[in-house]
């Protein structure tokens, strides 16, 4: 039992899938010996802000101490990589920020210290803050992006679009890209497009769809079949096709005159005969079907 129990645990997890790690960012609290608490803390209150925008960091929350006290009481006298690494390392964090606010030529500055904890390589940061400090957002901005880059756009939300055709096996294009055969699902962004579907045997489909942001779609068409009309020939034409398939020997005036011939031949020998002597007597029997050529006539006599 205990083996089993081993087991579908091994199971569950090896099932779970793995989801991807979050470096914790740990902004310290803002060091300036010339700007008012309230004013500090607004600044760092905007800068933890636009942190939560960086998707992949997991932002922790700043300790309500004053820096310098800090590094002091972790054993180090000197403000720089190893001893902010030393704080976050502490504290369980992956990243160090320390951010501090300077005068200079009557603006005031906002400079960031970016330490990584495991590697302890800093990355410093310098952007403007304003005269009055009421405006801290620019620079703000441009100092995080200095020190962490830009923030990521987010991934643009997919609809599913299904497509169904009867019969189906018709080929869908998204313009002049080929998709996949039907019954088809894939996933598109918000927009108009314009797809083709094709089968052999079939008229093509062209249908304009509309997509929209978390409404999926549907397409069902059936295919309409390609007829091909059955050759006609003119009657005009079709005698004259006809005639020229007859033989000359199967033709009604042929025989004709193959039946005159031989009644006129028999009737000469019938009238000689009765001149001369009396002679048998006997039947003559004539056939005027061409395809029997054998058999057009015939005399029996007794």
């Amino acid at each position: 039992m205990k083996k089993i129990s081993i087991l579908t645990s091994m199971i569950l997890v090896l099932s779970v899938p793995a989801m991807a790690y979050q470096p914790k960012v740990l902004p310290l609290d803002i060091y300036s010996a010339g700007v008012h608490r309230a004013q500090a803390q607004q600044i760092l209150d905007k800068i933890v802000e636009r942190l939560k925008k960086y998707k992949k960091y997991r932002v922790m929350t700043p300790p309500h101490q004053n820096p310098l006290d800090m590094i002091l009481n972790a054993g180090f006298m000197d403000l720089n990589a190893k001893s902010l690494a030393s704080i976050g390392k502490s504290r369980g964090a992956d990243i160090v920020l320390y951010s501090e606010i300077k005068k200079e030529d009557g603006r005031y500055y906002l400079y960031i210290q970016k330490v990584d904890v495991a590697t302890k390589k800093q990355v410093r940061a310098k952007g403007g803050i304003g005269a009055s400090l009421s405006h801290p957002d620019n620079g703000v901005a441009i100092t995080l992006n200095q020190v962490l880059g830009p923030i990521p756009k987010p991934a643009p939300m997919l609809t599913t679009v299904s497509v169904v055709t009867r019969p189906p096996g018709a080929e869908v294009y998204l313009g002049t890209k080929f998709l996949d055969k039907t019954p088809l699902v894939t996933k598109l962004k918000p927009g108009t497009y314009k797809l083709k579907i094709s089968k052999a045997g079939y008229k093509d489909q062209v249908r304009t769809i509309a997509v929209k942001r978390g409404e999926p779609l549907e397409l069902g068409l059936k295919m309409e079949r390609i007829l091909i009309p059955k050759p006609t020939v003119p009657p005009g034409q079709q005698r004259k096709r006809v005639e020229k398939e007859t033989h000359w020997y199967q033709t009604w005036w042929f025989w004709t005159a193959v039946g005159v011939v031989v009644v006129a031949g028999v009737t000469t020998g019938a009238v000689l005969g009765t001149r001369s002597h009396a002679g048998p007597t006997g039947s003559v029997q004539f056939l005027m079907d061409p395809t029997g050529a054998y058999q057009d006539f015939s005399v029996q006599g007794k």
